[in-house]
């Protein structure tokens, strides 16, 4: 396999299938946050912006083009952000990583239990055997 050059976003014409990932963030904690992926095609572009249109509906999108995919909307206040992207398995990925994320979090909030329960000599132990950086 030779170096395949990947597209920019403004290499994409009208017609062209990409994807938004939706991002669903539960801003108070009860919730996981999710990713969903929805199939879209190009329907404008500009020199500053890419419109698309999700399939099935009619409504329409902007994404102002910089830089390089994902290209994420802003976001919103109900907690959802939409990304741009050409990778039909960034919202697999991103809940991948999120879950694993979730759980060395977990992990290291039990640890952080254990050392808490310490007495002062076996935190200072603890410390010295685990030198940290300032």
């Amino acid at each position: 396999m030779g170096n395949v050059k990947k597209k920019k976003p403004r290499d994409y014409k009208v017609g062209d299938k990409l994807y938004v990932v939706i991002e669903d963030i539960d801003f108070f904690g009860k919730e996981d946050t999710t990713y969903r992926e929805e199939e879209i095609s190009v329907t404008r572009i500009n020199t500053s912006s890419i419109y698309v249109k999700f399939v099935g509906q009619s409504r329409e999108e902007k994404f102002k083009l910089r830089g390089s995919f994902p290209i994420s909307d802003g976001g919103s206040m109900l907690g959802l952000t939409e990304y741009l992207t050409d990778n039909p398995d960034l919202a697999d990925e991103w809940s991948e990583q999120y879950q694993h994320n979730k759980e060395v979090n977990w992990k290291l909030d039990e640890l952080f239990k254990k050392v808490k329960e310490l007495s002062i000599e076996e935190k200072e132990d603890f410390l010295a055997k685990n030198k940290l950086e300032d």
